[in-house]
């Protein structure tokens, strides 16, 4: 997530170069092809969110709902330089103000994947051991990812402020930033803190499923457990690996002193990633499932008496 981060750029103004051998329409259609991958990444993220907001039968966590808005508010984040990406000059108030939004949202939303994970741990260890789980950790838990959204997007926002002339539209035409090391530098370096923590308890929560398999099967199976599920579990474990990808990614581009449209393109990937490795559960699908099926056929359901779409509620 932090690819999109260290970039080499030109003048704000100035005509963007090809660079790297790319002929120029091979740069628009890489830029297209970014613009696109947005897109879908909004557009997934944004249906799945809006899926387990309307259904009365899926139920997840907060930190589920910030996890997800934060990819949302990434995608939309990166629209905001559309129409001003090979031609034009974008002004700087603009172009500062996504800059301080890109660069805030790869440490929020790595935090934001790291709450999801603290809360399941916390959860399944506050259950196994019957205890009550603190709520200043809940709170703290909900807390943090907008925080540091909040305090990145400030530190990007002054910076930019005290140094407009580094504030530039990318190499590859792509999006806004600031052509300097420290905002580059802070986002890395969020996002390497919070990946190293969520491989840390990534190893805790497997380890203490191990020792407790048994009873972990047990308690999955009452209902009054609903939110123990092992498959959120490994794909939150699954996904939380992508940050450290970008953040390989990330350090290529800054040994390599130049902005990469394949280093963007992947982490453009990244947003409609989340969406379907957490919207194709399975009490998300059957609501869509359950959902046509409803639309087309109440009464033939209806006269059979047959409730073909109950969910569980349960987030596996």
């Amino acid at each position: 997530m932090i690819g999109v981060m260290i970039t080499s750029n030109s003048t704000m103004c100035r005509t963007i170069p090809s660079g790297s051998g790319e002929t120029e329409s091979l740069r628009i259609s890489l830029i297209w092809l970014f613009n696109a991958l947005q897109i879908f990444g909004l557009m997934a993220s944004g249906a799945v969110t809006l899926t387990v907001l309307i259904s009365n039968r899926i139920k997840r966590a907060m930190t589920w709902y910030i996890f997800m808005g934060g990819w949302i508010l990434w995608c939309i984040s990166f629209f905001l330089l559309i129409g001003n990406q090979t031609d034009g000059c974008p002004a700087f108030g603009f172009c500062l103000f996504q800059a301080a939004l890109i660069y805030a949202g790869p440490p929020a939303n790595a935090c934001a994947t790291l709450a999801i994970l603290l809360e399941l741990y916390f959860s399944m260890k506050s259950t196994l051991n019957k205890m009550e789980n603190p709520r200043w950790r809940t709170i703290m838990l909900l807390v943090a990812p907008p925080a540091v959204y909040v305090m990145v997007f400030l530190e990007a926002l002054v910076y930019g402020l005290l140094n407009p002339g580094s504030v530039q539209r990318d190499a590859t035409g792509m999006y806004c930033g600031i052509d300097s090391g420290l905002p580059a530098k802070v986002s890395a370096a969020l996002v390497a803190i919070f990946s190293i923590t969520m491989l840390v308890y990534q190893v805790l929560t497997f380890t203490a499923l191990y020792k407790n398999w048994i009873a972990f099967r047990q308690l999955q199976a009452s209902p009054q457990n609903n939110n123990l599920s092992l498959s959120m579990m490994i794909r939150v474990s699954v996904y939380s690996f992508l940050p450290i990808m970008a953040l390989g990614l990330s350090l290529v581009a800054a040994i390599l002193t130049t902005s990469s449209s394949l280093a963007h393109i992947v982490t453009a990937t990244l947003p409609g990633t989340a969406a379907l490795i957490f919207g194709t559960q399975r009490d998300i699908l059957r609501a869509i499932i359950c959902w046509r099926i409803k639309k087309n056929h109440v009464k033939t359901y209806a006269e059979k008496g047959v409730s073909a779409c109950i969910d569980s509620g349960t987030a596996v």
